[in-house]
């Protein structure tokens, strides 16, 4: 009997023509507030930042390895060239051909006013430099790919390349070989150094 008292009472105030006040849609629709978006922007912009910061020390390592690759095959390139030299002095004459092998570097000697020399190993020039007459950047040949000092066909490389001799004593000598270029703003060089003896 109770229920059918509250069915009543539902119908006579109209019954399923009015909707209770707890089943009312609120209106749901709002949009973003300024600190809202402004913390939006803000995590954007450190996400972007470091991606870019990621990529910008990834260059700049590539870039500082193909170089440090680069410096060593040029000092690897100017060593070999020297003790192909010492080899065809020595096969050319067994006794005197070391002793020759060093007089064709007495520009290089370091015990001589600590001289240098830039060695071109495609044309065999060996010329003096240091001091007041700095030693010339190698150029580089974009059509062979070769590190020369043809201004003719090769531009400017950021790489220099000197070359030392030490005499150790009459049968052996240290060569050193050193390349230095800039990296950016900060300069770096790369020191080769071996012995060669006066094989029999």
């Amino acid at each position: 009997m109770l229920k059918n008292i509250k069915i009543k009472k539902f119908f006579s105030q109209g019954g399923f023509t009015r909707t209770p006040s707890f089943f009312a849609k609120k209106n749901l629709v709002q949009g973003f507030t300024l600190v809202e978006t402004l913390v939006a922007v803000l995590i954007v912009s450190i996400v972007v930042a470091a991606t870019f910061s990621a990529v910008q020390v990834g260059l700049q390592t590539a870039s500082r390895a193909k170089n440090q690759t680069i410096a060593f095959y040029l000092a690897q390139d100017a060593f070999d060239f020297i003790r192909n030299l010492r080899d065809t002095e020595k096969l050319t004459d067994s006794n005197n051909g070391f002793l020759r092998f060093k007089n064709t570097f007495n520009s290089c000697d370091t015990t001589t006013n600590n001289n240098q020399c830039t060695v071109d190993t495609t044309i065999s020039d060996i010329s003096s430099c240091g001091g007041s007459n700095p030693c010339e950047p190698l150029k580089y040949n974009s059509t062979n790919g070769f590190y020369d000092y043809d201004t003719n066909s090769g531009t400017d490389s950021p790489f220099t390349r000197s070359v030392q001799i030490n005499p150790i004593n009459a049968t052996e000598v240290e060569i050193l070989v050193t390349v230095s270029w800039n990296q950016g703003s900060v300069p770096v060089s790369f020191t080769f150094s071996d012995l060669l003896l006066d094989w029999q």
